[in-house]
Formats: structure tokens, C-alpha cells, sequence
């Protein structure tokens, strides 16, 4: 398939970063919500981890777009272009940020519950910024850049009055009737008390893991569409040979792609979207695919945003949308992805969530294929009788697969987290990926990826005092950002089962693990892999969605 050519616009930005040593350091941060300057000290924060915060100057213009030439006009006419106007643009973006401050609105009633409290907390202090964390991997330090409190904002305000445990139900009768599994297993579980859920889920788990290991799987053959790999760079950090993900044969596991690693960008709702398409299309049709998060992230922004839109989206509301326009997948060769390890993103003016992009594609091999904005697709105007029309062009070869929502839901309970973590643990038996939002910076495993019960004071937060300044304190329950990061859940093991694959191996606090899938590239954790225990997902996770389907038309 023969790629678009996307022609390279480089734009004047500038970031300033904050570098928090994992002792003692100092700089200067700008916060959101018409909050004044103020001093950063006394900065402790765990070993191996740093957090990077943008102080924001008030400079840079909007990115340009360029008048194509008449053979580059005939190409946009002629291809798969999404036309946009300079009003369209500006009313996106300018929704955006009304639509951030309507839902601190709706929450602001219910201030008082932990979760809510760390999502009027992070938007007073950080606005539509987007904070870096710097994690160790076996290659080198990496900078990850988390999902902004806009997106909590947004799957908050999105959730309240909604019941997980009406849906739950529903969903998994559906999961199972799609597997061609007796329903009667959702009713035991559903029967069970929320507390209980563990248990039942458990003991009918290795019939399921049968009924799902018995099915033709296929060759492990490379993915069609595969790209160059340009999205999984470094991958020369396999599991361990004697690990959990080596040694435990769970149901999904061969059913899954490759870890992919999303770079210097906070597209991890798209590396999760996507990961979870390519399992579902590997268990529903047994064929392998490689598909473009580039192309996710490029359709998601130049439809519903604005070129200067920073990385973070609500992962949830961008899978019904997509769902409602029937978009339809590329292939990773088509559009491969970008890492832009070097590029800078600038706010422009302060506090507008407007951001301005340079260095978007040093040292990407495709030039041609890359501009400097959020979705970093070609764009273009055309001059015609005096009028001008924009766009911006991406890949016409499209797979036949799409999204079905239908059944999406969030089976996380907050007031029966043991029950909704009883559904999970159900699904992963089912084989069907789950998608968990959770605080990334309590990702924090020993050598072999496991991640017990933390507390969590090991991560810290500011507060700003009354003369301006800010002081770094131990979090509480009350400051875990439960939206930055989001990721697939591919299979659990019980303690039990663990001592029998895993000897040695320390115990999972409440019962056992959790298999996630991350995609901060292989050599992070155990291959990519981290397993994270029972009580660490009651204290740090924020939603559990299941339940999308693939359409193959």
C-alpha cells in the first residue's frame, strides 16, 4: 500500500521543563485557573522516578496552513481528506475548554468524594496541561507523558449517575454469548455477593480458560499490515525466561500483538484502543493484524479537535464517535507510527489549552508523512475563485474493520470495587481484554515486574500556600489521579496458581495479580508486562471497560 505524502512544516516553539530529581530540586511552575507564579522546593519524590511539569510561556503563533501547488491540490481533492475551516478549528478548540469547565461544574457538588476532589484539585493546579513522568527501563530513562485532569473531568462528568453493576451483567451475558459460552456462568457470578465475586469467578475460570485455549488459534505468523516497527522501538528487552508472562499460559495470551511503545506522545488511549481492536480481531476472525495508531490519533483530532490540541483524549468518548462515523482501522504500514522523541510542546497563550508543536519529526524515517501538529498529518489549502479550503490528508487503504460500542461499559464499581474486580477477573477468563484507567504514577514493580500493595505517600503532589509558593507533600487517598493513564488488563492469576508457575514469587496482596499490558515499549518492567496485585487496583484504578466489539465489514 502506498503511503500518503505528507510534506514536513516546521513551526517556532519553545518548552521549558522542570526536571524533579528524585531527591531535593527547584524551578518554576505556572499553574492553570488564573493561579499566579509560584516556586516549587523541596521536591522528594521515589527513587527512579521523576516528574517533569511544563512551565508555559506566552508566546508562538497558531501553526500556518500552507497553499498547496496544483499537483498537490489534485492529491487532496482526489484522496481521503478531512476538510476543516478556520472557524470550525477555533470553535472545537474553543469546546473544548467550555466543555472542561462545565464538567468541574457538574462536579463540583460532589467535592467531597476522594475521586472527585483529585480531579478539582488537578484542574485548579495544572488546568489543561499535561505532566511527563520519567520512568526506568532496561534501555534508558523514559519521559511519558500522562493524560491531563481534563480527561478525568470529562470521564467523570460522563459517569455520574451511571450504576457498574447494572451493566455488568448485561455486558458479560453479551461477552459470553460472543464466545459461544454457557450464559449460565454470568449467573453464577451474578448471583454471588460482590465480596464473593473472586471466588465464583475463580473456580469456573480454568473451564472457561478450556473453552477459549481449545479454539483454533492459528499460526503465530507476523501480523498483516505490519509496519517497519517503528511503534515498538527498543524491543530487545524480552520477558524474563522464567517470569510470569513466560510461564503462565492465560487465556488471551496468544491472542495477543506485540508491546508497542507510544514514545514521547500521550496517546495511550489510542495504543489501548487499538490493542484491544487487534486482540479482538485475532479471537473473532483468527487473522493477525498490525494496525496504525497514528491513523486513530490523526482521525480522532482532526475530527473532533484542533490542530493545536495537546496529546490526551477521553478514550471512551472517542470510541463512541468514531463508532457513529464507522471508521474503519488502517494497517501500520500504511501510516507508521511516530515517537517524536524530540518534539516540544509549547502552550500559546498561557492557560488556553492551545498548543504549538516543533521537532514533531526529527529523526522519523518517513519526513514526507509528518507535520508539526497534535495529529501530525499533512495539511493544506487550496485557493479556488478567490476562496480557500483546508485540510488535512490521511491514508485512503482502510481495513474493513471497525467499532462497535454497543455494548461498552465500565464494569468498575466505586462503592463495590471488590465486585467490579470480580467482573474483570471474569472477562480475563472469558479472553476478553479490559481496559483500565489508573494512576501511572504508582507503577512502580520490583525486578520482576510485580507491584504489591503501595502506599501512598510514595508518590507526591503540591499545594499551593497562601504567600504563593508551593510546597511537595506525601499524597492520601485523596490525591490519586486515577485518570492519567490507561492501558489493557490481558489475564490474572490467583496466588494459588502463581506459587504453581512462579515459585517464589512474592504474594499478591488480596489474592493475586493482574496481567497488565502497557505501552511504554518491552524493555519497561517484565517485557512490557506489569502485575499488579488485587488491593493496589482497589486503591489506584479508575474505570474497567469491556465489552467493545469489532466489526469485519
Amino acid at each position: 500500500m502506498k503511503r500518503s505524502r505528507l510534506p514536513l512544516l516546521t513551526l517556532g516553539c519553545l518548552l521549558v521543563s522542570v526536571q524533579l530529581q528524585s531527591a531535593q530540586a527547584q524551578g518554576n511552575l505556572t499553574p492553570k485557573a488564573n493561579q499566579l507564579n509560584v516556586n516549587v522546593s523541596q521536591i522528594v519524590l521515589p527513587q527512579n522516578f521523576k516528574l517533569k511539569l511544563q512551565t508555559i510561556p506566552n508566546f508562538g503563533a497558531a501553526p500556518i496552513f500552507k497553499t498547496l501547488d496544483a499537483a498537490a491540490s489534485g492529491r487532496f481533492l482526489g484522496g481521503n481528506t478531512i476538510w476543516l475551516t478556520q472557524q470550525g478549528i477555533e470553535a472545537n478548540r474553543v469546546a473544548r475548554v467550555q466543555n472542561f469547565s462545565a464538567n468541574v461544574a457538574k462536579l463540583q457538588p460532589l467535592a467531597n468524594q476522594p475521586r472527585i476532589q483529585a480531579v478539582l484539585s488537578a484542574s485548579r493546579l495544572e488546568g489543561l496541561s499535561e505532566p511527563i513522568l520519567q520512568v526506568s527501563t532496561k534501555s534508558g530513562p523514559l519521559d511519558i507523558r500522562l493524560m491531563g485532569a481534563d480527561v478525568g473531568a470529562s470521564i467523570a462528568a460522563s459517569e455520574l449517575g451511571q450504576d457498574a453493576g447494572q451493566n455488568a451483567q448485561q455486558v458479560m451475558t453479551n461477552v459470553a454469548q460472543h464466545l459461544n459460552i454457557d450464559t449460565a456462568y454470568v449467573q453464577q457470578v451474578a448471583r454471588a455477593e460482590p465480596q464473593q465475586r473472586l471466588n465464583v469467578a475463580m473456580k469456573l475460570s480454568p473451564d472457561i480458560a478450556k473453552v477459549i485455549n481449545g479454539r483454533n488459534i492459528g499460526q503465530l505468523l507476523a501480523p498483516a499490515g505490519t509496519g517497519s516497527g517503528l511503534d515498538a522501538v527498543p524491543a530487545n528487552c524480552p520477558p524474563a525466561n522464567t517470569g510470569l508472562f513466560t510461564s503462565y499460559d492465560f487465556p488471551m495470551k496468544k491472542h495477543l500483538p506485540a508491546v508497542k511503545n507510544q514514545g514521547a506522545r500521550g496517546t495511550c488511549w489510542a495504543f489501548a484502543t487499538v490493542g484491544v481492536a487487534e486482540t479482538l480481531i485475532k479471537m473473532s476472525y483468527n487473522r493477525r493484524v498490525d494496525l496504525s495508531e497514528e491513523d486513530y490519533v490523526a482521525y480522532s483530532k482532526l475530527r473532533y479537535g484542533a490542530p493545536t490540541d495537546p496529546d490526551g483524549a477521553d478514550p471512551f468518548a472517542l470510541l463512541g464517535l468514531n463508532a457513529q462515523n464507522a471508521y474503519r482501522f488502517a494497517f501500520e504500514n500504511v501510516w507508521e507510527y511516530n515517537q517524536s522523541r524530540s518534539r516540544v510542546a509549547t502552550e500559546t497563550p498561557a492557560n488556553s489549552g492551545k498548543f504549538n508543536y516543533s521537532n514533531s519529526c526529527l529523526n522519523y524515517p518517513h519526513q514526507n508523512q509528518c507535520e508539526d501538529t497534535v495529529s501530525q498529518a499533512e495539511t493544506g489549502c487550496i485557493v479556488a475563485d478567490g476562496k480557500t479550503v483546508c485540510g488535512a490528508q490521511i491514508p485512503s487503504d482502510r481495513t474493513p474493520y471497525g467499532i462497535n460500542t454497543s455494548y461498552l461499559r465500565n464494569v468498575w464499581d466505586w462503592n463495590q470495587k471488590d465486585g467490579g474486580l470480580g467482573w474483570a477477573v471474569f472477562a480475563l477468563g472469558f479472553g476478553t481484554p479490559v481496559m483500565l484507567l489508573h494512576d501511572a504514577r504508582y507503577l512502580q514493580a520490583d525486578a520482576r515486574g510485580f507491584v504489591g500493595d503501595l502506599p501512598y505517600n510514595v508518590v507526591n503532589h503540591p499545594v499551593k500556600q497562601a504567600n504563593g509558593s508551593v510546597n511537595w507533600v506525601p499524597n492520601t487517598a485523596n490525591d490519586v489521579n486515577w485518570w492519567n493513564h490507561i492501558a489493557m488488563l490481558v489475564g490474572y492469576i490467583s496466588n494459588q496458581q502463581l506459587q504453581t508457575v512462579v515459585p517464589g514469587a512474592p504474594a499478591g496482596a488480596g489474592g493475586g495479580y493482574f496481567i497488565m499490558k502497557n505501552s511504554w515499549g518491552s524493555c519497561w518492567a517484565d517485557g512490557g508486562y506489569i502485575y499488579l496485585s488485587w488491593d493496589w487496583m482497589k486503591k489506584y484504578a479508575g474505570g474497567l471497560y469491556l465489552g467493545e466489539r469489532i466489526t469485519n465489514n
